[in-house]
């Protein structure tokens, strides 16, 4: 398609927080969403936003026969589809050992799974296509660890991963991945959408005392504003060559390359020992 023309987007989880904010601004600007809710009032209530281009869909990404058939959907009334946003998720923030097993399942049905399912259904129409783009939100947790978010870290570092594979995996078709790594927005993030481990461990009291504070200090404190972060998700959308990994937020890249710059400086202090392999022919 032209680019300046219309674009199709199908967005998960736009409720509430960037996934709101991002179709927000790209119905204001005359394109067709096609948005997944949980809940069907609110479904309706999105698609009342704007007849005709904005299509509230009840999907829960956990269900891959529901998902695609959401998909299946979205693509019939808008007539394709340009851009596959993978938006939805939460945060568990725990300990390891105080999450329960259905806990550590959960965080990754919906952050890593979910995302799977929905991309697994896309692919068939942006191959036949011949174009496409996703754009799958992950975080800095999956740049680098945080005490107390490991699970969360491990889901959102397999976005990473699975985003820079399939990138190289679907080019040949047109098609573009970029994963996306937010800093704080000021979004429910550290809000009504966070879950915490039910295990409690003694000798984890006081990590717990220090996230749940600081937590709370930062909901409605975050720094960087979701409607803006919209704007520039729609101009990665719209550019010609996007990347496979986008730093979104002003102090985003900062952050980034302190924790790539020091994970490559332990990498190199530890090289010589772990270097120490090869057959003797081969160094």
């Amino acid at each position: 398609m032209k680019a300046d023309a219309p674009k199709r987007w199908l967005i998960t989880g736009v409720s509430s927080g960037l996934g709101f904010a991002l179709a927000e601004a790209a119905l204001a600007r005359g394109d067709s969403v096609a948005g997944t809710l949980r809940d069907r009032a609110r479904a309706e209530a999105f698609s009342a936003s704007a007849p005709g281009r904005a299509h509230g869909l009840v999907c829960d990404v956990r269900d891959e026969a529901g998902v695609s058939a959401t998909i299946a959907e979205a693509a019939r009334r808008m007539g394709g589809l340009d851009i596959v946003v993978n938006n939805a998720g939460y945060c568990l923030t725990s300990a390891f050992e105080e999450a329960t097993s259905d806990q550590i399942q959960a965080q990754f049905d919906v952050n890593v799974f979910g995302l799977m399912h929905v991309t697994r259904a896309a692919l068939p129409i942006f191959r036949a296509a011949g174009a496409g783009r996703f754009i799958n939100i992950a975080s800095l947790a999956g740049v680098m660890g945080y005490p107390g978010m490991s699970l969360y870290a491990a889901s959102k570092f397999a976005v990473v991963g699975f985003s820079d594979a399939l990138a190289k995996e679907t080019a040949r078709f047109g098609i573009r991945v970029t994963a996306v790594a937010p800093s704080g927005f000021r979004t429910q993030f550290a809000g009504g959408s966070m879950q915490f481990g039910v295990n409690e461990v003694a000798d984890y009291q006081g990590l717990r005392q220090t996230l749940r504070e600081r937590l709370a200090q930062s909901n409605g404190a975050q720094p960087n504003d979701p409607a803006r972060g919209a704007e520039a998700l729609l101009a990665l959308a719209d550019h010609p060559d996007p990347p496979t990994h986008f730093a979104l937020g002003f102090d985003a890249l900062g952050r980034i390359a302190e924790a790539i710059s020091g994970r490559l400086r332990e990498y190199e202090q530890y090289a010589p020992m772990g270097a120490a392999t090869g057959f003797k022919e081969s160094v």
